[in-house]
């Protein structure tokens, strides 16, 4: 029995070294497999990476790549691979890991048109600052390829920082996460040989997870804005078109002439009347004011039934002179009626702090060469030029005619002086003469 007992003790410590050899065999075999996924050859992980991109959107064209990275090794570094991978279904799924030959490219993404940028960080080494780094692609537009005939980047492990920015990308037009694997080569023709999972002789490596994210998309409303006025008082002091009061507190009737108590037009001298506008606009190019004549005259002036049998105080047509006109040369007036137009250019209004933009004239109804036009206040009344447009754009044709604008651009209780001249001929007939003027304006959206 005791022999027994021994043989049988010699078989099961046999068999206990036997199981102890296979299980080291295969643990040993395991750790070797794991070690080949992670890395075949090269340096070390490189740290502090990150790629960022300008724009997360899925399909967003001409994007640009913030890529950093820390060296992990001490080497000369002549290229840099840049490889993309899919990770969010429907694609195929591929990882990070450098090793692995599970890397598709990311549906929609295309690097084939790049250009090395200058980077905005301003860390490290920018490779667009250094001379003879040019970029590439390789595997079908999926891996970016930066290499140098120069004498390379010299690194030190751990302090080296590489820094550089690629533009011209197209996101993936897959929602969610994908990936990337940066290595650093020594040589540049192991680097142009790059596969995933057969990198060839590498020097660092590492991987980037990123995302594309839907937009959020904000929506705000500004409806389009104009508010224009007419009144017989200057509103530059405070007033402002549309508080209820400026138009009503004064209307824009009226009156031409000198003497009490009726006040007449007579060849002796030029009268005038001043009303005022004033314009608010957000249109993105301003406003234009137009005037229509109310009389159907040919020559727009003052008539004594709407034009019917003539306007015997004629508008001052001026087109062929290139600008406004005395409504005379001499007084008393030898010759017939006259009747104009001044418009001076634009001035802000006292006490609103937000009243900005101008009114330009147009030429037609104001002139910088004559010195005596000023704007605000007026000077001499008296010695102002006129125009009254009367051509196919002018005050009588359909939609009247331009008078001033606000220089294309958006204003804000902005104002200007209007003021009418007439002036009686020694033959003009006594009569009450009148014309009412509309003025439109039209905002530039």
């Amino acid at each position: 029995m005791n022999q027994e007992v021994m043989r049988l003790a010699q078989k099961a410590g046999a068999l206990f070294v036997a199981l102890s050899l296979v299980v080291t065999l295969s643990l040993s075999l395991f750790l070797a497999q794991g070690h080949k996924v992670y890395a075949d050859a090269g340096g070390e992980q490189v740290q502090n990476r990150s790629i960022k991109m300008s724009n997360s959107t899925p399909s967003a064209p001409n994007q640009t790549y913030d890529v950093t990275f820390t060296a992990g090794s001490a080497a000369t570094i002549k290229a840099i691979v840049i490889d993309f991978c899919s990770g969010t279904a429907p694609d195929t799924v591929g990882t990070p890991i450098v090793g692995d030959s599970n890397c598709s490219k990311p549906t929609g993404m295309n690097v084939s048109s790049l250009t090395l940028t200058d980077n905005p960080d301003s860390v490290g080494t920018d490779l667009a600052s250094v001379a003879g780094w040019t970029v590439g692609t390789l595997n079908s537009g999926r891996t970016v390829e930066l290499s140098t005939t120069g004498a390379g980047a010299t690194t030190t492990a751990g302090t080296s920082i590489f820094n550089f920015a690629l533009s011209g990308i197209t996101n993936t037009s897959v929602l969610g996460t994908f990936y990337a694997r940066v290595v650093t080569y020594t040589d540049t023709t192991a680097a142009g040989g790059y596969q995933a999972g057969t990198e060839g002789s590498y020097q660092d490596y590492g991987g980037f997870a990123l995302s594309t994210a839907t937009n959020i998309s904000i929506t705000a409303k500004v409806q389009e804005t104009l508010v224009f006025c007419v009144t017989g008082q200057d509103l530059g002091g405070g007033q402002v078109c549309g508080d209820g009061s400026a138009e009503a507190d004064s209307l824009p009737n009226l009156t031409i002439g000198h003497g009490s108590p009726v006040q007449t037009l007579s060849s002796s001298q030029i009268d005038t009347a001043t009303a005022y506008m004033q314009v608010s606009t957000n249109a993105t190019t301003g406003a234009v004011i137009r005037m229509h004549t109310s009389n159907t005259c040919a020559n727009a002036g003052l008539s004594v039934n709407g034009g019917t049998d003539g306007c015997p105080i004629s508008g001052l047509d001026n087109p062929a002179a290139g600008g406004p006109l005395a409504l005379v040369s001499a007084l008393p007036n030898t010759g017939g009626g006259e009747f104009g137009l001044f418009v001076g250019s634009g001035y802000t209004t006292a006490t609103v702090a937000a009243s900005t933009g101008t009114i330009a004239p147009s030429t037609d109804y104001f002139n910088t060469t004559y010195a005596n036009e000023t704007n605000n206040p007026l000077s001499t009344i008296d010695d102002l030029h006129f125009g009254m447009v009367n051509d196919a754009t002018g005050v009588t044709s359909d939609y009247g005619g331009v008078i001033a604008t606000t220089n294309t651009q958006p204003c804000n209780t902005v104002n200007a002086h209007l003021v009418f001249g007439a002036v009686a001929g020694l033959t003009t007939p006594a009569g009450i003469y009148q014309v009412n003027e509309s003025l439109i304006a039209t905002g530039q959206f």
